[in-house]
């Protein structure tokens, strides 16, 4: 019940496009119109010093990423913008991945030497209390109960 769903075709897949600040509305309306020709693509986007990041996150088909990736090389080079991909699980329910992310937490990270390990933790961290913070609106006694048993 807390795991992710096993079938590839339940899975999403996350493209991080990293675009230096300067000129970046135009590159990301640009990339924009190349996703939104695919359904069911859903965009975030964040600025991080003199770059932006824009996530979309497709759904793990095969033919809209391949297609995506495929212009986004043919059309931009290397040293203007990169980008990185992933494949996530999809969850049945918000329930579901929360369970899913508190046991995967590695409630340690703050012991870290490695600053990496520490910057990932508290990114975990905050991801895991936006959705406790959602959910206790629902449930708030079992947001807790699932929160202090996993924290053990």
């Amino acid at each position: 019940m807390n795991t992710p769903l096993a079938n590839s075709k339940f899975s999403n897949t996350i493209v991080t496009v990293c675009i230096p600040s300067i000129g970046h509305t135009a590159t990301v309306d640009y990339l924009n119109r190349l996703v939104f020709t695919n359904p069911g693509v859903v965009t975030m986007r964040r600025q991080i010093r003199n770059f932006v990041l824009v996530e979309y996150t497709f759904p793990t088909d095969g033919w809209a990423i391949q297609s995506f990736l495929k212009n986004l090389t043919a059309i931009f080079t290397p040293d203007f913008l990169s980008y990185t991909t992933k494949d996530v699980p999809m969850f049945q329910s918000d329930w579901d991945l929360f369970a899913h992310l508190l046991e995967s937490m590695d409630w340690y990270y703050s012991f870290s030497d490695d600053h990496r390990v520490w910057a990932a933790g508290e990114a975990k961290l905050k991801e895991i209390n936006l959705l406790a913070e959602k959910l206790s609106t629902v449930d708030n006694k079992r947001v807790v109960e699932m929160y202090n048993k996993r924290k053990k």
